[in-house]
């Protein structure tokens, strides 16, 4: 039977509260940040989301996909990113994450930047928020569940069997609330037994 995948996506859909525009360069190094911060999630179940308040630096829930809980943070904003495992996924508090009007969103950099380059909110940034996708699998009965989409992840799944797993871009996360900005990258993956699912991140506020 195949099992059907509700995938939360970032999409391209232009957020308002979250955007600037201008011909301005992407890295304006004249602007400075905040304290440069770290934080390991054990994120080893890939149906377990990890909320995390960029803000206050920490995990501020946890909850099972599809479960009363997750449902009931789509209704709060005291979150601004959630983060899974295999391969990494990572969900914003914006678009259909939110049941409030969250106003979370996400920017990918290029592979060229690198995450001391950013020093302030790309005045020609357009955050993306999250959509629903659909994707069907081969195997267990239907299940539906919600899992990321491959632009915002912790890792990247490369081609092969098995999967090579290589670095994710630096990424700017727009805060639930709209008003605050974020510079994050996934530094590692693994922990020090090479055991997949421990995330490490660095993560600081950057200027509007």
């Amino acid at each position: 039977m195949k099992k059907l995948i509700l995938m939360l996506a970032v999409a391209a859909a232009t957020f308002t509260s979250c955007e600037k525009k201008s011909n301005a360069p992407e890295v304006n190094p004249n602007v400075g940040v905040g304290e440069t911060k770290t934080l390991t999630i054990v994120a080893t179940d890939a149906l377990v989301w990890h909320y995390i308040s960029l803000t206050e630096g920490k995990v501020v829930a946890t909850a099972g996909s599809l479960s009363p809980e997750e449902t009931a943070l789509a209704a709060k904003n005291n979150w601004d990113i959630a983060i899974s495992s295999k391969p990494g996924r990572v969900r914003t508090n914006g678009g259909t994450s939110t049941t409030v009007g969250s106003k979370g969103g996400v920017y990918v950099h290029s592979e060229t930047i690198k995450f001391n380059d950013i020093t302030s909110i790309l005045n020609n940034t357009t955050f993306e928020v999250d959509i629903i996708r659909e994707t069907k699998a081969m195997g267990a009965p239907t299940t539906p569940f919600m899992e990321s989409q491959s632009n915002a992840k912790t890792v990247i799944m490369g081609a092969g069997m098995p999967p090579v797993f290589s670095k994710a871009p630096v990424y700017t996360f727009c805060t639930s609330n709209g008003d605050r900005y974020y510079k994050v990258e996934f530094t590692k993956y693994k922990n020090a037994d090479g055991v997949s699912g421990h995330v490490t991140m660095q993560f600081a506020e950057i200027a509007k």
